[in-house]
């Protein structure tokens, strides 16, 4: 089952990223201007609601600051879904020495204060919902096919 969920959240995470890099910047509005720079909050949690619809895991939205090797002011947020790190948005950072979406461990992550959060998955918990940016990954996870 570990195997099978790495291999969906490798798939989804690729497609989700594409489909991100496929918004023009009209759609990317303010919000995602900068993309992936400063939009891993939203990305995190949009990349949460998508995982569970399309896998029936629900994630943790984590927080991380205090990173030796960011700003004392920067601060990161990626998913974590059944231990697996889900990071879309690593790369706005140097150094990090990932490739990919998914990871089993990552000792760049390890290095933050963590705080952990519930996912806000419902678009009335936003104060203004980046729907253009879940409409751009979901059309892109759709064409995605599960073995």
């Amino acid at each position: 089952m570990v195997i099978a969920l790495k291999a969906q959240l490798l798939r989804l995470a690729s497609a989700a990223r594409a489909g991100l890099e496929t918004m023009t910047a009209k759609e990317r509005g303010l919000e995602f201007g900068s993309f992936p720079h400063g939009t891993c909050g939203p990305v995190s949690e949009l990349m949460g609601r998508i995982v569970l619809e399309r896998t029936g895991h629900e994630g943790i939205y984590v927080c991380g600051d205090g990173h030796p090797a960011l700003k004392p002011q920067q601060s990161h947020a990626w998913l974590e879904v059944e231990g697996f790190i889900v990071d879309l948005t690593h790369d706005q950072f140097e150094g990090t020495g990932l490739s990919g979406w998914v990871h089993e461990t990552s000792a760049w992550h390890a290095k933050f204060d963590r705080e952990p959060h519930g996912l806000c998955l419902k678009p009335t918990q936003w104060g203004m919902y980046p729907n253009a940016a879940y409409v751009a990954m979901k059309r892109a996870c759709d064409a995605v096919v599960f073995p």
